[in-house]
């Protein structure tokens, strides 16, 4: 088993996966052995270590298969490091009450197995790759919450990555880049 960590994740129309891909690699430049594979990929979890789950949010819960794959691994988990992100409109503005709404759509998961840590990362929304009914839902939004556009924010995401890894892996430790680097 050694100590490989996997990224798995649930993704709608690919920025929970670019996220993810970006986790992956932020670990790896520090050292970690990391696969990164959809939910829909992975059907054994014995060569790892650790697992990161994430998620796309929907109507405030994680997508349904990140949660179906987390139950179907449910005995493999208990011995395993977790951690679990989300991402999705709600961060788009990082307030108290935002923050736990993303955290309460991580309820399923957690009931699961409770994660060693969390990460709440805003997401990216491109009406053209929604449907008719979505984009419609979307440009009625009075709340901002779902207007167009790309808001991830790798410097965020790149440092819960890298206060992640040596929770996953005791032989990694955090780096963050020098001030002013």
């Amino acid at each position: 088993m050694g100590n490989r960590i996997l990224v798995a994740y649930a993704s709608k129309y690919g920025s929970t996966g670019e996220v993810a891909e970006y986790v992956g690699q932020v670990m790896h430049d520090l050292g970690g052995d990391v696969d990164v594979r959809s939910v829909k990929d992975v059907k054994d979890l014995s060569a790892y270590h650790s697992v990161v789950i994430g998620s796309a949010t929907r109507m405030d819960r994680v997508l349904p298969d990140a949660v179906d794959f987390a139950r179907a691994h449910e005995d493999d988990l208990r011995r395993m490091t977790t951690a679990y992100f989300v991402v999705g409109t709600t961060m788009k503005r990082d307030t108290p009450e935002n923050r736990e709404k993303a955290q309460a759509s991580m309820k399923a998961l957690c009931q699961v197995k409770e994660p060693v840590c969390l990460g709440l990362f805003a997401g990216k929304l491109d009406y053209s790759k929604i449907g008719l009914l979505w984009r419609t839902i979307a440009r009625q939004d009075k709340t901002g919450l779902m207007a167009e556009g790309d808001f991830r924010d790798w410097t965020s995401i790149q440092a819960w990555a890298r206060d992640l890894a040596p929770l996953l892996t005791p032989g990694l430790r955090a780096q963050h880049p020098a001030p002013g680097a």
